[in-house]
């Protein structure tokens, strides 16, 4: 599951509550120090492993 939220920070408080409903989720940030792949990339996976 790949989620982009622009929306209010209490929907994406809810979600996190209920991390364990959803199949494993991958957050990803921008990543503005790369000098040669300005992208985004995977910053954290739920559940680990």
């Amino acid at each position: 599951m790949h989620l982009f939220i622009a929306g209010p920070n209490s929907f994406t408080f809810y979600l996190g509550q209920h991390i364990q409903l959803l199949k494993p989720v991958t957050l990803y940030e921008f990543d503005f120090a790369s000098p040669r792949n300005k992208s985004y990339q995977p910053s954290l996976s739920f559940p680990e492993g």
